[in-house]
């Protein structure tokens, strides 16, 4: 036990993952049921999950053990909240919230979607939001109060909540075929229930992914017009965009917020927030990503595929094959 506590983490993560291997039948991270759609490293690099067809597999890094299923998850896609504390998993039509060490269901949402759930968890972890096509909700974990419910006029592409948990931000287009179209995205005060700021795009597309940066000063959108936006909240100004090869589904913020990550199917990009220039790309060859985390010391990025993990150095793109070996 002490020789394993004080590993390096990415002999940890190579280690927990080699364990869900033997799990899941064969060493690239497929089932009898195919690839796995849905496969994430929590936030702090401490626990992995797996999403299988009828249930989600966590694991312990540190120590290789299966600590948790839950059952009942159909084929779902899955988050981790920020602390690793929450799990969340959804299919097409239903939600659950999840404290899963106790493998205890906290609150569940049956709702209509023509493609899936928007889902977000707050960066201190003291809220999560959910959206179908036809509403809006947030919760507080603490208390799992229910402090917003909203509908919806059309269906929504991308959710985010801030930092700190005060604000919900929902981004979406409406279908329309006279001018003036546009995107929107609503970002509402969660003290007062109604809606701070209003922001409006040029742009006539979907927003694919948005994020807060950490500071809460910044809203980073990322659009199907293969464009990446930073927006200022207070200013409710764009402050630039950028456009980089890549299919913008995957958006997040560096743990400091001095680098935007956007990307998807193949590629990475790293932009710095102040300027939009892009400082990093970090490229898969044949494999498409399944999924992102961000771990703080040191700031790596973690990049789950359909076939391996792989970890990449933030600023000098060091790329490191985690599984298989």
């Amino acid at each position: 036990m002490q020789e394993t506590s004080i590993r390096p983490l990415s002999v940890l993560i190579v280690e927990a993952l080699l364990c869900c291997s033997i799990f899941v039948g064969c060493s690239d991270l497929r089932t009898p049921f195919g690839v796995e759609h849905n496969s994430i490293i929590s936030p702090k690099g401490d626990v992995f999950a797996i999403s299988l067809k009828d249930r989600v597999v966590i694991y312990d890094v540190a120590t290789r053990n299966k600590i948790s299923e839950l059952n009942g998850t159909n084929g779902a896609t899955v988050k981790f909240s920020p602390d690793s504390n929450f799990l969340v998993s959804s299919d097409l039509t239903a939600l659950t919230l999840w404290d899963w060490r106790k493998t205890k269901k906290l609150a569940m949402w049956k709702g209509k979607n023509r493609w899936a759930f928007l889902t977000a968890f707050s960066g201190d972890s003291s809220c999560f939001a959910a959206a179908d096509d036809e509403s809006l909700r947030v919760w507080k974990l603490r208390t799992l109060k229910m402090v917003l419910k909203v509908p919806l006029p059309y269906e929504m592409g991308s959710l985010a909540l801030s930092p700190k948990g005060n604000y919900v931000a929902v981004a979406g287009t409406e279908t329309k075929s006279d001018p003036p179209r546009f995107h929107e995205i609503k970002v509402w005060n969660l003290s007062t229930r109604k809606v701070a700021v209003t922001l409006r795009g040029s742009e006539y597309c979907i927003v694919k992914a948005m994020g807060f940066s950490p500071n809460g000063q910044y809203l980073a959108t990322s659009l199907s017009v293969n464009e990446t936006k930073l927006w200022d909240l207070k200013t409710r100004k764009t402050l630039w965009k950028q456009a980089v090869k890549t299919d913008y589904g995957i958006l997040t913020f560096s743990p400091r917020g001095e680098h935007v990550i956007v990307g998807g199917h193949r590629s990475l990009y790293a932009l710095e927030t102040i300027s939009g220039k892009v400082t990093k790309k970090y490229e898969l060859q044949k494999e498409e990503i399944i999924s992102l985390t961000t771990l703080a010391k040191p700031i790596r990025l973690v990049i789950t595929t359909n076939t391996r993990v792989l970890s990449f150095e933030l600023q000098s793109g060091e790329r490191q094959q985690l599984f298989p070996k």
